[in-house]
């Protein structure tokens, strides 16, 4: 995924989800990872293995050259608030 590869359509519904104000924060977190680095407050009271995937998913989006940034901002803030949300 690194160097891309995705389908031309992978990111195609998630782009069609609308934005709510909300959940601006989850981009900004987003953005925080791609240039800083940190870690994710991932909610503890997930399953282990949906944190994990979601975790390995987070990474592969984040660190890839493949998609436009705006896609990954959008995926990966919908990749954290799955992750983070009590």
């Amino acid at each position: 995924m690194v160097f891309g590869g995705y389908p031309r359509d992978w990111f195609d519904s998630v782009m069609k989800i609308e934005s709510k104000p909300e959940d601006r924060k989850w981009n900004d977190m987003m953005e925080s990872l791609f240039f800083n680095g940190g870690k994710v407050p991932v909610n503890e009271t997930l399953p282990e293995e949906y944190r994990t995937n979601g975790l390995r998913m987070l990474r592969a989006v984040i660190g890839s050259f493949e998609p436009k940034h705006e896609h990954k901002e959008k995926v990966c803030g919908l990749i954290l608030k799955s992750l983070c949300s009590y």
